[in-house]
């Protein structure tokens, strides 16, 4: 079981008296939709404007300062709304290494691998944080959000 499916279990299984909980879990999953909308728009930004090849070694160097930085400051909103998710409802969406894949923001910080571009890597980062947007979606809609 995800921990997406998790949190719906938990969330579904509170009893009535939980509803400003409930209403707050949503609020949290409908911030991190946000966050992800805008860490997709700087991707797509970078990938409009940077060259095809990339460089050879990390996409921050790809894609520069600027954007990787706005990336970081929305990780740290995204991190601090899993923090909080995970004080709700009990589900680790934040532990004390990383976020949960579920929910996390895709930062420029990897290494590029051998025969992959920077392009290869901001498409791959849209495509993976659109996704997740969708099953976050998802879970919005069965609680009722």
């Amino acid at each position: 079981m995800s921990l997406l499916d998790q949190a719906v279990e938990t969330v579904n299984g509170w009893d009535a008296n939980r509803t400003e909980d409930r209403a707050q879990t949503v609020l949290l999953f409908k911030q991190i939709i946000e966050q992800m909308g805008r860490a997709i728009a700087i991707w797509e930004q970078v990938l409009k404007k940077a060259p095809e090849s990339g460089d050879c070694h990390t996409i921050v160097l790809w894609m520069g300062a600027i954007p990787a930085k706005s990336l970081q400051e929305i990780y740290l909103e995204n991190k601090a709304s899993a923090i909080a998710l995970t004080e709700l409802t009990g589900v680790r969406f934040k532990d004390s290494l990383s976020l949960a894949e579920d929910l996390d923001i895709v930062q420029p910080y990897d290494q590029l691998n051998a025969e992959e571009t920077g392009s290869d890597r901001a498409k791959a980062a849209i495509r993976v944080m659109t996704d997740r947007k969708k099953n976050i979606e998802a879970v919005i809609a069965s609680l009722g959000g």
